[in-house]
């Protein structure tokens, strides 16, 4: 299921805040426009060729999309310093990255 979370730092100084898509369609070049959107159905569902989310990439300091494949930072290559749940916080160095309950949580 697609998504855009929100997540936040457990620190309360720590302004640490990003919105990512997760679980996002990487569409066939030929698919029509008017069935390019979720949520993937039986109708659109062969037009799809993966899916793809994004994440923060502490080592180049972007929002890059990676691939379910693969974990890696397309840009620099890395796949240690990405942001995900439960990681400490490489902003303040002393939180943990958390869902913001109160941010965006859509799903598709």
């Amino acid at each position: 299921m697609s998504s855009i979370i929100s997540y936040k730092c457990s620190n309360p100084g720590c302004s640490l805040n990003v919105s990512l898509r997760v679980n996002f369609p990487v569409w066939r070049d030929d698919a029509p426009m008017e069935l390019m959107k979720v949520p993937i159905v039986s109708n659109n569902e062969q037009y799809v060729t993966g899916y793809k989310s994004q994440t923060v990439c502490w080592a180049c300091h972007k929002i890059v999309d990676v691939s379910e494949e693969t974990n890696l930072c397309p840009d620099c290559g890395t796949g240690e310093k990405l942001l995900a749940e439960g990681v400490p916080c490489l902003k303040c160095n002393i939180g943990n990255v958390v869902v913001d309950d109160n941010g965006l949580m859509v799903s598709f």
